[in-house]
């Protein structure tokens, strides 16, 4: 018999670390992505990975906060459509790099120059990752508000999930960091070496998934292969869920 659960509700984002939801029928800040929290960035930033969130009662100071909301966010299924952007540029920028001139002026410096090219784009992570730590506004004093633990009930990702999952998303960052210096070619660098790149790597900063609704199905009953592929190519998010369109669960535990 399944654990009872409640999904949460958002509202909006309050700052770069907490957004407020609600949850049963009450309103909360949650912790969601601290800047000075090394585990939210890159192959650490993934949401599954989390069994616990952190959570503020303030539901009396509700439209003080309310009146503090805003969008800057992307959905889960925005997401999605971010990813297919990326993959469709996986596929149609390797033909521009092989038509693009390679005696051209760029192509010789990217050439002669990958290392500078690797480190400006380390550098520039670097220094966002200051500036997220710095204008992480505004400052809310926790402290005065009721804290307790979201626990999920549906998404248990085994201690092998959650290695895989760092692992596909660490490489995958790697990978288009790899390409794009030595691709030689200015439209794959921005692309991958910053854009794509910067986005994987602080996506916990840009996307909220913990209201979003899964689909799973029993295509795979009686294939145990298979059902251990998808599984964990999915990264354990829906490993738990009963088929059908459902939504992350959580219970609230006391702290």
């Amino acid at each position: 018999m399944p654990e009872k659960g409640y999904r949460i509700h958002l509202v909006g984002r309050i700052s770069l670390q907490y957004y407020l939801i609600t949850y049963c029928d009450r309103y909360y800040l949650l912790n969601y992505a601290n800047p000075a929290n090394p585990s939210v960035y890159g192959g650490g930033g993934a949401i599954n990975k989390i069994k616990k969130w952190t959570i503020y009662d303030v539901d009396l100071e509700k439209n003080k906060f309310i009146s503090m909301v805003n969008k800057y966010y992307l959905t889960g299924q925005q997401d999605n459509q971010c990813g297919w952007l990326m993959l469709i540029s996986l596929i149609l920028i390797p033909a521009l790099v092989r038509n693009s001139n390679k005696n051209s002026m760029i192509h010789k410096f990217m050439e002669d120059h990958f290392l500078l090219n690797t480190g400006l784009i380390i550098v520039g992570l670097l220094i966002v990752v200051v500036l997220l730590n710095m204008y992480n506004k505004p400052k809310i004093d926790v402290s005065n508000y009721q804290k307790s633990i979201l626990e999920s009930v549906n998404i248990r990702p085994t201690i092998f999930g959650r290695a895989f999952a760092y692992l596909i998303i660490s490489f995958s960052i790697l990978f288009l960091l790899f390409i794009s210096v030595f691709s030689c070619n200015i439209v794959a660098l921005i692309i991958w070496g910053y854009v794509t790149f910067y986005y994987l790597f602080f996506n916990r900063f840009i996307v909220f998934m913990l209201d979003e609704k899964f689909h799973t199905s029993k295509r795979f009953k009686g294939k145990e292969f298979f059902k251990f592929i998808d599984k964990y190519l999915r990264m354990g998010v829906t490993m738990n869920l009963e088929p059908g369109d459902t939504y992350m669960l959580f219970k609230q535990i006391k702290k």
